[in-house]
């Protein structure tokens, strides 16, 4: 049986590379300039090369913190991780009306803007329950406002439950 190689890997650089690469190149240029300079200038370019790898560590965690998937390169998805999907897995999802509006973008050639529950409802098909408190319309109702604030918990939806839309009133 003939082996399939995979060839070399890619050298595609992904934004980790590229910030690993600038920090070092700036790093590199600060201690060379530092250790030709002197007096004021010298103590100036030692506080800012300790000053500015500190600020883009602090910035670069609040990013990994935020937005993780922003760090890597779609390959670094791997062949059968569609890059949507992934985003939308390591997105946070605490609050309802940022969840049905995730759904609603993938139903929108098929359902009329704010709908939820008039024409369609989330089901978990493990459960066999129907969440109908939430969404806009249960947001207007009971708290005046536009969106569901509420997490996901707290309306029933639990951790790695299996949702799927159902057509409201079948």
């Amino acid at each position: 049986m003939p082996s399939r190689s995979a060839g070399p890997p890619s050298r595609q650089p992904n934004p980790l590379w590229i910030i690993s690469l600038f920090l070092g190149t700036a790093e590199v240029t600060m201690g060379v300039a530092a250790s030709r300079a002197s007096g004021w200038a010298q103590g100036l370019f030692a506080v800012f090369s300790i000053a500015f790898p500190v600020g883009v560590a602090a910035a670069f965690f609040a990013i990994l913190w935020k937005k993780p998937y922003v760090l890597y390169a779609p390959r670094d998805f791997g062949g059968r991780a569609n890059v949507g999907e992934f985003v939308a897995a390591m997105s946070a999802l605490p609050h309802v009306g940022e969840l049905l509006d995730l759904v609603y973008f993938a139903l929108s050639d098929r359902v009329r803007p704010y709908s939820y529950g008039a024409e369609w409802v989330l089901r978990d098909s493990d459960a066999d329950k129907v969440y109908l408190d939430m969404g806009r319309d249960w947001a207007r109702r009971h708290l005046g406002i536009e969106q569901d604030p509420r997490s996901l918990q707290t309306v029933g939806i639990r951790p790695g439950a299996r949702l799927v839309v159902a057509w409201a009133g079948r």
